[in-house]
């Protein structure tokens, strides 16, 4: 029988948006040398996006450095560069055979050393769907009927898969506990108006020596490398191996589909990894922002069920004071300080992150923010964005306390007589409104960032006024469940005193 084959350089498969077209799927090789041309990597799950621009930056960092920001300025050329270069052609020439989705000795980003192990459904791979111990997202599928997935498709999900897999031990493993690098933080890139621009803005330095992380010379991407053996300590030897690494053995079970013949993916096999799990010889992942943590050290800044945005003012600190900021931010903030890049360009980040719990998925978040070029140069612009934030937050505290005091005057059955608290804490649930209040409130928090520059204080003023009104309006929104009658409407009055009360303690005319 002939062997089946995916070539990744070749086949395509990954995701993109193209100015004119829309969505279509380029092989990796294009990906790279057709960048220019490209708007980004798009695709449902930010996980596969920030999995696959990862994996994109790694053979750029191993093709290119940049070993200094002289050296990062000839791949940008004001913006002009490209990939198109003989060092990637060469490279990608050079290391092909492991570029192979399905090779029988080293199919890419997979073992084979997985005798005895037992073939699960491959939707156990898609970190979104239905299986095994996979929290439900958004798929809705069965291990009973399991689903067959194109090639593209496998290769999207065993990438992002070996990045985010929540860990937690895999049945007669006993070293299957590691999870996967990216699952906790919240990875910060950026975001240009081409896929050029966006690899090319989030190519920090590498040295291969001291920078990002401390790198020995032995620092190779996961495809060079000799196959770990199973148990085996694996010590993390620099930036390329950090952003390969693979803390799953997984092998795909490829077939041809009755009748049509094309080739598809049902099943695959997961296994323990190399690593034992052991997190406190870890460095720092430098695309997370970490905090102090009096306990444990270093720990980067997790995601949460909120939007990111509402974290701007945490993630883009870019101040050692109180943590390790991002390297994508300090590098962004070089750019800006050593003028490499032009005035007029827009600077975004794609924050991208997953919330986790044990081996657990439970959600993932993704925005678009806006990189005012004061708040990487200005402790004072930061503070601004601080503020802006902690103003939103006060209010919902004040929007919250309000609700509250409305239905427990609605479900008081005399003036002395307070009700029961798990019967106002449901009821207030129920009509909570804090979502509707952070969601009314997200593109303004945008337009606040892109007028920071230009105009401070008439940013602050209208992130000020849109604040209080969305506060109002959820209010009025939560109120109207009360009813008309003679008790709603005293529970309405309770409510509008209260957050007018607390409104009043911020010196802000309600």
């Amino acid at each position: 029988m002939t062997e089946l084959s995916f070539n990744l350089l070749r086949e395509p498969w990954i995701p993109v948006s193209r100015a004119g077209m829309g969505r279509t799927e380029v092989s990796l090789l294009d990906a790279l040398v057709q960048a220019r041309d490209l708007d980004a990597v798009v695709h449902e799950s930010p996980l596969v996006v920030a999995s696959i621009q990862r994996l994109l930056l790694a053979i750029l960092h191993r093709c290119l450095g940049p070993p200094s920001y002289d050296a990062w300025s000839e791949i940008w050329k004001d913006g002009e560069g490209t990939f198109d270069r003989p060092e990637v052609r060469e490279y990608l020439a050079k290391w092909e055979h492991r570029f192979d989705l399905f090779d029988s000795q080293r199919p890419f980003y997979q073992s084979t050393d997985l005798d005895g192990a037992t073939s699960d459904t491959i939707a156990l791979l898609d970190l979104a769907a239905t299986a095994g111990n996979n929290t439900t997202l958004f798929d809705h599928a069965v291990d009973a009927a399991p689903r067959a997935m194109r090639p593209a498709e496998a290769a999207l999900h065993v990438i992002a898969y070996q990045n985010y897999t929540a860990g937690g031990r895999i049945k007669n493993e006993k070293d299957s506990f590691t999870g996967g690098l990216l699952r906790n933080g919240v990875v910060m890139l950026a975001l240009g108006r081409t896929l050029f621009e966006s690899l090319t803005l989030s190519l920090i330095r590498y040295d291969a020596a001291e920078y990002p992380i401390p790198c020995s010379p032995s620092d190779q991407p996961a495809w060079e490398a000799l196959v770990p053996q199973h148990g085996a300590v694996q010590p993390i030897s620099g930036w390329l191996n950090l952003m390969t690494r693979q803390p799953r053995r997984i092998r795909l079970r490829p077939e041809r589909e009755a009748g049509s013949q094309a080739v598809v993916v049902k099943f695959a096999t997961i296994a323990g990894g190399a690593e034992p799990a052991d997190e406190s010889r870890r460095p720092p992942e430098p695309h997370n922002t970490h905090r102090a943590d009096k306990k444990r050290g270093v720990v980067p800044i997790k995601a949460s069920e909120r939007a990111e945005w509402r974290e701007a003012d945490v993630l883009l600190e870019w101040r050692a004071n109180t943590g390790i900021p991002s390297k994508l931010l300090t590098h962004t903030k070089t750019l800006v300080a050593e003028y490499r890049v032009s005035k007029d360009l827009p600077l975004r980040v794609q924050l991208l992150g997953a919330v986790t719990d044990k081996a657990k998925l439970l959600s993932w978040s993704s925005a678009d923010l806006p990189l005012p070029r004061s708040v990487l140069t200005s402790a004072d612009a930061l503070q601004e964005v601080k503020e802006a934030l902690d103003s939103a937050r006060v209010h919902e505290e004040a929007l919250r306390m309000a609700l509250r005091a409305g239905v427990k005057r609605l479900l008081s059955l005399s003036d002395s007589r307070d009700p029961d608290k798990d019967d106002v804490s449901k009821r207030y649930q129920a009509i909570s409104t804090e979502a509707g209040y952070w969601a009314a409130l997200e593109p303004a928090f945008y337009g606040f960032m892109n007028q920071l520059d230009a105009n401070p204080d008439e940013a602050a003023e209208v992130w000020r006024q849109t604040v209080l009104r969305a506060a109002r309006d959820s209010l009025n929104i939560g109120v109207s469940h009360f009813g008309d009658d003679a008790r709603g409407l005293k529970a309405r009055v309770r409510a509008n005193d209260a957050f007018n009360k607390q409104i009043s303690k911020l010196n802000i005319q309600p």
